[in-house]
């Protein structure tokens, strides 16, 4: 059987307000990704055997997790996927260590990993094609992501929409 994963952050309830807003004051310029959806990836399995799935999930759990911070403070139109995204640079050294360890993990168990270069980004609207000109007027305060737990999502797909579930999660350690 497979299954859609990717692993990935959740930010707060508070942040989910503010990107929530802020997909408003955005419009008509795509289609908003639904606020229970809004996440960070870290690593994206894509659709996999479960038996492949397992074994990823279990080499995460084995291993001891850093917390870090994130600095989320550019908004950006990525034209291929047609999204607009809040996005920043992996600057944190402990978060830079944990998607190698990551990847490195990815490896073992024989999953490709599908980014050259890891951008942390929320994407915030879907089916975009334009960004605005007077983009900061919209964003004007970086989001400060304080990693405190990293979680396993599967993309369950309804007539309504995609879901992503929760279904493992391990805390990151001072």
């Amino acid at each position: 059987m497979q299954i859609r994963l990717f692993l990935g952050l959740k930010p707060s309830v508070p942040q989910v307000q503010s990107l929530v807003t802020l997909q408003r004051q955005l419009g008509e310029l795509g289609r908003p990704v639904p606020a229970d959806n809004l996440h960070i990836t870290l690593f994206f399995l894509g659709t996999i055997e479960r038996e492949k799935a397992d074994a990823f999930v279990r080499a995460i759990g084995s291993q001891t997790w850093p917390s870090y911070r994130l600095t989320l403070d550019q908004l950006s139109l990525w034209r291929k996927p047609k999204i607009i995204c809040l996005r920043g640079i992996a600057s944190d050294e402990k978060l830079q260590q944990s998607v190698e360890k990551i990847r490195q993990i990815a490896k073992t168990v024989a999953l490709e990993d599908p980014f050259t270069v890891y951008t942390p980004h929320i994407t915030l609207l879907r089916k975009a094609t334009v960004l605005p000109d007077e983009r900061q007027k919209f964003f004007t305060e970086p989001l400060i992501i304080s990693a405190e737990a990293m979680h396993v999502f599967q993309s369950i797909s309804h007539e309504s929409g995609v879901e992503y579930q929760i279904i493992k999660s391990w805390p990151l350690r001072q």
